[in-house]
């Protein structure tokens, strides 16, 4: 089963408050589980990203 989580934020990505520390742990749990969980997130310009490598799916304007 394919799970997607959306969401604004995602520990250690961004972070405001406890959604980002469910979001960033969740999909860690279900993926143990045989479930292929991934987190679809805007890209935000911050250090973080910047130093790490990811896949965009869809690019905007």
């Amino acid at each position: 089963m394919n799970v997607f989580h959306l969401s604004a934020e995602c520990y250690p990505v961004a972070k405001v408050g406890g959604l980002a520390d469910v979001v960033g742990a969740l999909p860690k749990y279900l993926n143990k589980e045989l479930t292929t969980a991934s987190v679809v997130m805007p890209k935000y310009a911050n250090e973080w990203i910047e130093n790490h490598t990811f896949e965009t799916v869809l690019q905007g304007s």
